[in-house]
């Protein structure tokens, strides 16, 4: 009796714990934040994350492509805006060893909204990218150019 009692109580702990769902693992997106942050030296582009949740299937690419759709319209009532994203395209993101590279294309018309845009954009990807492990390194291409941020507006 007492065992059937154990058995029981184990097989009901086990279902309730299987049953139990956790929270998504979460990533962090970088937006520019248009109240800027104050830290001139370490984040001169105001960068500020927000946090997504994680694609499990692919989380470098699903964390880019939520850079790339902008702010949620709670993010932006809260100062966050896209780094100059609309208009690119994500095509692939490679790596060998802890150097990734995410390769972005233009869609339609692709300008930058300032000399600063280029670049900020360039390092909210670094840094959305570098949160995941193993990631050093981060190229960025725009239509095959990892240069792209030296032509300004």
């Amino acid at each position: 009796m007492k065992m059937r009692l154990f058995l029981l109580f184990c097989m009901g702990f086990l279902a309730g714990f299987a049953g139990a769902r956790s929270a998504p693992k979460m990533v962090k997106v970088y937006f520019f934040y248009l109240a800027g942050l104050g830290h001139p030296q370490s984040n001169t582009f105001d960068l500020k994350a927000a946090m997504r949740p994680r694609d499990a299937a692919n989380p470098e690419a699903g964390s880019l492509q939520a850079l790339l759709k902008g702010p949620t319209a709670a993010e932006k009532k809260a100062g966050l805006a896209s780094p100059d994203a609309q208009n690119l395209g994500l095509v692939r993101i490679t790596h060998t060893g802890s150097t990734y590279r995410a390769y972005f294309r233009s869609i339609g018309t692709h300008g930058w909204a300032g000399d600063m845009s280029p670049s900020r954009f360039k390092t909210a990807v670094q840094w959305t990218l570098r949160q995941f492990a193993g990631v050093r390194t981060v190229v960025v291409y725009i239509d095959g150019d990892s240069k792209f941020e030296q032509m300004g507006g």
